[in-house]
Parts: structure tokens; sequence; C-alpha cells
């Protein structure tokens, strides 16, 4: 409705979008230059970009002795002495030991699994045939979930 009035609006917003910039480099600038000053003084501690890791070769060796048990990350996760799921996930992505043990307590499961189906059968007879079968079938099930998937021929 008022175009003079939108135009020095405009100029305004312009202007103090400017000096946001401008301010925004100058902090930039200074900081760089007088947090590693304060840091060699001992005004400040350095920051090496968050919190230490919480893992340990033994939370690790009981947590993968526990996998290789049968038990489920859920559960072991829920006992207050083991670490959050939050905290194993992160531990598998920065600990190349931690995903060597659980790789191995995950094939130690499978194992496991595979002699539970080979104790099913043989002790299977005639008229428990059709709850082997069953068992069987869950077992397998399991076992096909705990082995990491693999696709081929993809890009």
């Amino acid at each position: 409705m008022h175009p003079e009035f939108a135009a020095m609006y405009e100029r305004v917003r312009r202007h103090l979008s400017e000096g946001r910039i401008q301010n925004r480099r100058l902090k930039h600038v200074s900081d760089a230059w007088r947090i590693p000053h304060e840091i060699s003084l001992g005004l400040r501690k350095p920051h090496f970009g968050g919190r230490r890791s919480t893992y340990t070769k033994a939370w690790g060796a009981a947590f993968c002795a526990r996998v290789a048990d049968g038990e489920t990350i859920n559960e072991i996760t829920a006992d207050p002495e083991m670490p959050s799921s939050k905290a194993v996930y992160g531990w598998l992505k920065r600990h190349e030991e931690f995903l060597d043990m659980y790789l191995e307590a995950r094939a130690e499961q499978r194992r496991w699994l595979e002699f539970m189906i080979d104790m099913v059968v043989m002790e299977a007879t005639p008229a428990t045939l059709k709850e082997a079968k069953a068992q069987v079938a869950r077992l397998e099930g399991r076992i096909g979930r705990l082995t990491p998937k693999t696709y081929q021929g993809t890009p």
C-alpha cells in the first residue's frame, strides 16, 4: 500500500542482515585466535569432541558372552549392570575389536542353534515328527534372523 515505506523497510532489513553476517565472521576469526591462547595459558580446557567412550574390553567380553549364550540385545541391555542399547550400537561402529567379538559371538550362537536342530532331528520319532518339524522350523527361522544379510549383484 505504501511503496516508500516498503522500500525503506527492505533497506533496513538488508542492513541488519549484512551486520549479522559480518558479526558472525568477526566472532569466528576472534575465536580462532583466542581459544588456543586461552588453552595454552590454562584458562580453558581443550575440547576433544564429546564424552569419553564407556567401552572397555571387559564390558565387551561380558556382553558378547551373553550374546553367545543366546540372549538378545534388548534382554542384555535391560539389565541395569549392562550399558544401553545406544551405547552398544555406538561401540559396534567405533571399536573394531568389539565388532569382531560380537560377530564371533553371533557365529557361536548360530552354531549352537544348528546343534539344537541336529539334536531335535536325532531324537524325533514317528510319533513326534510333527512337533519336531515345527521346532526345526522355529530354530531355522531364528538362524535366518541372526545371519547377516548379504545381497549379491547390487552396485
